[in-house]
C-alpha cells in the first residue's frame, strides 16, 4: 500500500454525538489517527473543506437499486461487472461507502429475482471485489416459500460469500400483502405477470408455506454459525417479532406498524426503515410512515431500499424538521448500521476507525456530496 497521509481542515465534524465547527482530521493510510491534531507531519497533504460537514461514509444495509442497473427494462440484462462499476460511481456521489447489494432468492418470481441468478451475481461480486471501488457486500434475501433457494444459499454460506441474510415471506394474508388481490396486482404491475401466473404463484406459496419452518431454522442456524447477521422482513405484529427473535434475528427490516416496530426495538432487535419512505412521507405499499417510527424512538437505521439518493436526503430532512439532532440523524445511516451488522471498524469519526468519509454541503434544502473518501483515498470529488 502506498503511503497516504491526509489532513482535512476547515471542517464541521459530525461525530457520534457532537457537531464540532472549524475542526480537522488527520488520516494515515486507511485510518483516522487524530481529531484536531496538535502535530501534523510535514509530508501530509492538506485538503481545506471550507466549512463543509465532514461525516462518516454512509452504510446502506439494503439496496435494491442494483436490480435496475442489471435489468433496467424487463428482459434487458447488462453484464454484471458493467452494472456494478456503474453503480459504484452513483453510490460514491451519493455518499455511500459501504453497500449491501440486496438480491432476492425467489425462483422466477420477480424479474431478476430468482435463486440461480442471485447466486451467480453474489459469486461475481466476491470475484470482483478487487476492482470495485466501494466496500461492496452481499445481502441475500431468502423467500422462505422458495425451497429451491436453500441449496444455493447453503453453498454461498459455505463459501463465506453471504454478508447479510434476510428471511422474507410474501405469502398474501400477512406481512406486506394483506390479500391475494393486492399481491397479484403488485406482480402484474411491477413484474409483468399475467393474472393467471400471479394467481398460480400465490397458490403455490400458500401450499408450501406451512412446510418451510425446518428449512428456515436450518439456514438461520448455519448463518449464525458462520457469524452472518440475520434479518427478518415486513414484521407485522408483536407475535411475529417474538417468533423471529426466537430464531435469532438481529435486524427487523421494514416493520409494518408501530406495534411491531416498538416490539422489535424493545427486544433489542435493530429496526431498519427505508429512506424513500422518509423523503416521500409515506410507504410505497401498505407499511407505516417511517417518520412515525423516528418520532416514537423506535427506529435504529435507515437504508436506501430502492433509491440510493434518498439516504442522505432523509438524514437532513429528519434534522431539518427538528425530529433528531444532526449527529443522531447521521447515526441512523452510519454508526447504528455498523453496530447492527457487528462491524466495529466503520461508521464513526473516531481514532482507529477506517477513513471512510464524506464532505457534504447543505443549503437548507438539498445536501450535496462534495467529496467521498474510502480507506483514506478520495474516490469522488465535485
Amino acid at each position: 500500500m502506498s503511503e497516504n497521509k491526509l489532513h482535512l481542515t476547515q471542517a464541521t465534524l459530525i461525530t457520534a454525538d457532537q457537531v464540532i465547527p472549524d475542526s480537522s482530521l488527520l488520516i494515515e493510510q486507511d485510518q483516522i489517527v487524530a481529531i484536531n491534531p496538535t502535530h501534523v507531519p510535514s509530508n501530509c497533504q492538506e485538503v481545506k473543506l471550507q466549512g463543509a460537514y465532514l461525516m462518516p461514509g454512509l452504510i446502506d444495509l439494503h439496496g435494491d437499486g442494483i436490480e435496475k442497473m442489471l435489468e433496467p427494462r424487463p428482459g434487458v440484462l447488462f453484464p454484471t461487472e458493467f452494472a456494478l462499476r456503474a453503480m459504484d460511481s452513483q453510490l460514491l456521489a451519493s455518499g455511500i461507502t459501504t453497500v449491501y447489494h440486496a438480491f432476492s432468492f425467489a425462483e422466477n418470481e420477480l424479474g431478476v429475482r430468482n435463486a440461480a441468478f442471485a447466486a451467480e451475481i453474489v459469486r461475481e461480486i466476491h470475484a470482483l471485489k478487487s476492482v470495485l471501488k466501494l466496500d461492496t457486500r452481499a445481502h441475500c434475501r431468502y423467500e422462505i416459500t422458495c425451497a429451491s433457494s436453500l441449496p444455493h444459499l447453503q453453498d454461498l454460506m459455505d463459501a463465506q460469500q453471504v454478508d447479510l441474510l434476510s428471511v422474507m415471506d410474501h405469502t398474501p394474508g400477512q406481512g406486506q400483502f394483506k390479500s391475494d388481490h393486492s399481491y397479484a396486482e403488485f406482480l402484474i404491475k411491477s413484474y409483468q405477470h399475467t393474472h393467471a401466473s400471479a394467481m398460480a404463484l400465490i397458490e403455490e406459496k400458500k401450499t408450501v408455506r406451512d412446510q418451510v419452518h425446518s428449512d428456515l431454522a436450518q439456514l438461520v442456524d448455519q448463518a449464525k454459525a458462520a457469524g452472518v447477521v440475520v434479518a427478518s422482513h415486513d414484521d407485522d405484529s408483536p407475535q411475529k417479532v417474538e417468533y423471529v427473535q426466537s430464531l435469532g434475528v438481529q435486524i427487523s427490516e421494514f416493520p409494518l406498524n408501530i406495534s411491531a416496530a416498538e416490539s422489535a426495538y424493545q427486544a433489542g432487535i435493530a429496526t431498519l426503515f427505508g429512506a424513500p419512505n422518509i423523503v416521500r412521507g409515506r410507504s410505497q405499499s401498505s407499511g407505516m410512515r417511517a417518520m412515525d417510527a423516528i418520532r416514537g424512538g423506535h427506529a435504529t437505521c435507515l437504508c436506501s431500499d430502492y433509491m440510493h439518493t434518498a439516504l442522505l436526503m432523509a438524514v437532513f430532512k429528519i434534522f431539518k424538521e427538528s425530529i433528531l439532532s444532526l449527529p443522531a440523524a447521521v447515526r441512523l445511516v452510519t454508526l447504528n448500521a455498523a453496530n447492527a451488522v457487528n462491524d466495529a471498524t466503520i461508521g464513526e469519526i473516531a481514532v482507529g476507525k477506517k477513513a471512510n468519509l464524506i464532505a457534504v454541503r447543505w443549503d437548507g434544502q438539498h445536501p450535496i456530496v462534495e467529496s467521498t473518501w474510502l480507506d483514506g483515498h478520495c474516490l469522488h470529488r465535485l
